[in-house]
C-alpha cells in the first residue's frame, strides 16, 4: 500500500510539473511573440518601411510557436511585418 501511494504521489508530482511547464512555455511564447513583433515593427518604422500587422497575427504566431517551434514563428512574424 505504501508503494502504491508513493507511486501515485510521484505520478501526480510529475503531472503537475508537466502542466506547470506547459503553462510557462505558453507564457514564454506569448512574451517572445509580443517582444518580437514590437521589435520588428519598431525597426521597420525606423527604416521607413510600411509595417502591417493584422489583429490575429500574434495568436497565429503563438499557435505556430507552440506547435512547430520558433523557426516557424519567426517566419510568420516576418510575413506579417513584411507582406510580399
Amino acid at each position: 500500500m505504501k508503494n502504491t501511494l508513493f507511486i501515485l504521489a510521484i505520478f501526480f508530482g510529475v503531472l503537475s510539473q508537466a502542466l506547470a511547464q506547459d503553462s510557462n512555455t505558453e507564457e514564454q511564447c506569448k512574451i517572445f511573440v509580443e517582444q518580437t513583433v514590437k521589435s520588428l515593427a519598431d525597426q521597420s518604422k525606423r527604416y521607413g518601411e510600411d509595417t502591417k500587422i493584422d489583429d490575429l497575427s500574434e495568436e497565429k504566431i503563438l499557435d505556430l510557436q507552440l506547435k512547430n517551434g520558433s523557426c516557424f514563428a519567426m517566419k510568420e512574424i516576418n510575413l506579417r511585418l513584411h507582406p510580399k
